[in-house]
């Protein structure tokens, strides 16, 4: 018997969907007709060892038992809710079937994360048989189908579950010992709050909106001058701008002039003189179509277009890709492989069905081109997100609008280039330079259909003081130029910009710019930053509900929590370069290039011997009581007991309004706030865990860590669920967009039945 393990119950029925077999749903597995079985996790079913569970002692948090570092790691079973026992269901049913199995198949998500879910269970559950890898980049029956044929050992990928233990033990390492540290030390001062949380990628990340902060608010605008002229040629004239020589007095490091007496001097030397044209040069010029999307360029763009948040975006093609219609989600990629282009007929055919907006596109797209894009040696462990030649609906806005921009950016890739005449232009007048670059388009190409401004246009125009964009008359080099007409431009130094949710992907993606070290900056340059594809966008979320940071508009700005907590923190843990190095660590670990065990020893001497130092040169800052709003901000205990394990619980308010929370944070439940009480929790109908209320983007929505999600009625409850009138599956009730009522929709993805509703329950249509 084989037993297959995937990462969750969704892609447990695409590997069945892609099966010549006949399959029996049941509650925690699917039966297949030739007696194997396809199991499933909800995530991470087990967790890492506390330091309590090697030691008892600490429970307590104390700094003499400072530093954690356990000699052997571990892991043990995940809890579950109070009340619930999906997990333990799960679990029950991966042992019973690996203890049965002859064979098993290892089908977390493809990447590090999705490895090590699966591995660790296998290691956990003490399985020493024979297993197989299923790696798969989109959900497509056709797709499930080819990956089962060739699957791999799993041993070939123990390269990644040693980087994914490596990246939990790093966290567990700085993230549990800093975190303990920082709070006791300022428990020490008075402070009463919730955990000072402190993560390895986490608290750079709040280092560098502080630090853009402080430069902000300590910003003094300062006055420069630029210098223009229209320069009249023989057949015409055109505009250039002055550019000054390296010699030039009256600069600032930016090669600005900040002497205004220099530069009414220089406008007065040369004004109706004439010089001559000493460079003409006319080049035809090439654009290919941008890159399809990683993870985070997809991020950035709907955060900037449509202001989603990068956990939104994420969730958006996660549901896109469990429907089949887009590749894997968590790439860092922007590159396809080259065997991917046959397929490039059906995939345009598929998106321009699924997308009525994209007809223009499609229709002019020509499959047998081939961008840059293809490119095996710029693919790694996946290829960038693009469509799938799968059809489907999508009922939801979001997802339509996240489609068509991974849809849109893939056809491109089958457009003609943009092309163009780029006239660069000097005079010299009384020896001081003039230039000018001008554009001639000879072909819109994919920039017919882009909908997008070319981003060179937008960079030059930003940088006008540099280059001017013009028509130029028809001129000859060595011809002569007068300068007629000058224009003395007072311009003001400005700050940088806030950071927004899109900048901070960019600056975790980018982080060498942030690094201080030329050495580090370098060897950095070409990696991929801090963080990965999965969790960025977790992070910026971690930042709001710890109340470090929150947001004003689009712009993402530290709060006074956030901005004490990193003045009291060393460099080493404020500033990416550490962080960054043990990215790239390891990334070395999952190519077999570096040992997980020399790993662990540097990080835990690293630990070690930080929070030696803190003890000794404690910076001792007073933490007040937190304030409300904008974050997860505990103001008070109250006698309401947690239902889970009877601590007090503390009444928070949050980025979606006020709840409870608990304060053990062995616990960490949480409970809805009505009337300023905690509510009863709701149970979910598939795993009978509880469920919390949302205020979404789109509404109040109820969700469980099992993934269901349900409506919100008008009196705030959950809406109903029933079994499906086919496949016996939950059905949800969902209100009609105009208002007109309800209807039912099934919740199985390969059944996706829907029913009208009369009087609350659900009616099969008339034929």
């Amino acid at each position: 018997m084989r037993l297959y393990i995937a990462e969750k119950p969704s892609l447990a029925r695409v590997i069945a969907a892609g099966m010549d077999t006949k399959v029996e749903n049941k509650k925690t597995y699917i039966k297949c007709a030739n007696g194997d079985i396809i199991a499933w996790a909800a995530g991470h079913i087990l967790e890492n060892k506390n330091p309590e569970d090697y030691n008892p002692e600490h429970k307590r948090w104390s700094l003499e038992a400072l530093p954690h570092v356990p000699g052997k790691w571990g892991n043990k079973e995940k809890a579950d809710r109070e009340g619930e026992t999906y997990l333990a269901d799960l679990r029950a049913t991966i042992k019973e079937y690996l203890d049965k199995a002859t064979e098993v198949v290892n089908a977390g998500d493809a990447g590090r994360e999705g490895q090590l879910i699966i591995d660790e269970l296998l290691e956990f559950y003490s399985y020493k048989g024979k297993a197989l890898r299923l790696w798969l980049e989109n959900t497509t029956p056709e797709h499930v189908k080819s990956r089962l044929a060739i699957m791999k050992s799993n041993d070939e990928y123990k390269g990644l579950c040693e980087a994914g233990k490596a990246r939990a033990l790093a966290d567990w390492l700085f993230g549990l010992n800093m975190t303990r540290l920082y709070t006791c030390l300022a428990q020490l001062n008075g402070y009463h709050g919730s955990p000072l949380s402190i993560g390895r990628v986490q608290t750079p990340v709040l280092g560098l909106i502080v630090h853009r902060d402080h430069e902000i608010e300590n910003f003094i605008s300062k006055p420069f001058w630029a210098l223009d002229a229209v320069i009249a040629v023989k057949n015409g004239d055109f505009k250039a701008n002055w550019k000054p020589k390296e010699t030039q007095e009256g600069l600032d490091e930016e090669g600005r002039v900040i002497d205004l007496a220099i530069i009414n001097g220089i406008a007065d030397k040369i004004k109706g003189k004439t010089g001559t044209i000493t460079e003409l040069e006319k080049k035809k010029k090439k654009k290919s179509p941008p890159l399809p999307y990683s993870l985070s360029s997809l991020q950035i763009e709907c955060s900037k277009t449509f202001d989603m948040s990068p956990a939104e975006t994420l969730a958006v093609v996660q549901k896109l890709y469990e429907s089949g219609l887009v590749t894997y989600p968590r790439s860092d990629c922007n590159y396809i492989p080259e065997d991917q282009h046959r397929e490039a007929g059906k995939i345009i055919e598929a998106a321009e069905k699924n997308f009525a907006g994209l007809a223009v596109a499609a229709k002019g797209a020509d499959a047998s081109l081939r961008s840059g894009a293809w490119n095996d040696k710029k693919v790694g462990e996946h290829f960038a997100i693009i469509p799938t030649s799968k059809t489907g609906k999508m009922e939801d806005d979001d997802e339509k609008r996240v489609y068509e921009k991974i849809a849109l950016r893939y056809i491109l890739q089958f457009w003609p280039d943009f092309e163009y005449n780029e006239t660069t232009v000097k005079a010299v007048v009384e020896e001081e330079i003039f230039a000018a670059t001008g554009r001639e388009i000879l072909e819109k190409g994919w920039q017919d259909v882009s909908g997008d401004p070319d981003e060179e246009e937008k960079q030059e125009a930003a940088a006008a003081e540099a280059s001017v964009r013009v028509v130029f008359p028809a001129m000859e080099k060595g011809e002569a130029a007068k300068a007629e007409t000058l224009n003395v431009n007072e311009k003001k130094t400005t700050p940088p910009s806030r950071f927004t949710e899109a900048s901070i992907i960019q600056a975790m993606c980018g982080i060498h710019r942030y690094v201080g070290d030329p050495a580090i900056k370098k060897r950095l340059k070409e990696e991929d930053g801090i963080g990965t594809e999965a969790t960025r966008a977790e992070i910026i979320k971690t930042l709001f509900l710890r109340n470090y940071v929150e947001k004003k508009g689009k712009q993402v700005i530290s709060t006074e929590k956030g901005r004490k907590l990193i003045r009291v923190l060393p460099d080493i843990l404020v500033k990416p370069d550490l962080t960054a190095i043990l990215e790239q660590d390891i990334q070395a670990i999952s190519k077999g290039e570096k040992a997980l065990d020399a790993f662990a020893a540097d990080v835990a001497a690293t630990v070690k011997g930080l929070v030696e130092a803190v003890k000794v040169d404690f910076k001792e800052v007073i933490f007040e009581p937190e304030r409300n709003g904008g974050g997860s901000n505990a103001v008070k205990d109250t006698g309401y007991p947690c239902s889970k394990c009877k601590a007090p619980l503390q009444s928070r308010n949050g980025k979606n309004g006020p709840f409870w929370a608990c304060p053990n944070s062995e616990c960490k439940a949480t409970f809805n706030d009505k009337n300023g009480k905690p509510e009863k929790p709701q149970n979910c109908p598939k795993c009978k865990g509880a469920m919390r209320k949302i205020d979404g983007s789109k509404g109040v929505f109820w969700g469980c860590q099992c993934g269901f999600t349900l409506s919100s009625t008008a009196d705030g409850k959950p809406q109903k669920t029933v079994k499906c009138l086919s496949c016996k599956e939950l059905l949800k009730q969902i209100a009609r967009k105009d208002g007109s009522g309800y209807f039912w929709s099934c919740t199985n993805n390969d059944c996706k039945a829907t029913f009208s509703d009369v009087d609350g329950k659900p009616v099969k249509k008339d034929k």
